[in-house]
């Protein structure tokens, strides 16, 4: 079994005369299979994720934050070197979530709309510690 939790910076996106600012921390647990093969241990964990979506404006008349919540599933690579007290590793992590999502604003004439990519990937490299 294996879980991740992963803060990302918030991105910036243009929306109309002004901009809105989101970002999707992911939170997921999961099966995980492990191999080893030579001196480096492989690992691969898929289950669902939990995103927490935090929407933030500016440069609008009026402007609100909104926060939400996004179902989906994730899909982890691991590799890492053996090693007895300490060692490296490779990690690519992908995250799916099948709705719609998207902020947007409102003027008297005109609406605008700036969807969410439903795809997220995250690469990390590390060092592993043990005592």
């Amino acid at each position: 079994l294996s879980g991740f939790a992963a803060a990302t910076w918030p991105r910036q996106e243009s929306l109309g005369p002004g901009f809105v600012d989101w970002w999707r921390w992911p939170v997921g647990v999961g099966p995980s299979l492990r191999a080893r093969a030579g001196s480096s241990t492989w690992d691969a964990s898929v289950g669902p994720v939990l995103g927490w979506l935090h929407f933030s404006g500016s440069q609008f008349d009026r402007a609100s934050n909104r926060d939400g919540v996004a179902w989906g599933g994730f899909l982890s690579l691991r590799v890492s070197s053996q090693g007895r007290h300490a060692g490296v590793f490779g990690l690519a992590n992908a995250q799916y979530y099948p709705g719609d999502f998207a902020a947007y604003a409102n003027s008297a004439s005109e609406r605008w709309l700036a969807p969410l990519p439903k795809l997220s990937v995250g690469l990390a490299i590390g060092l592993w510690l043990s005592p």
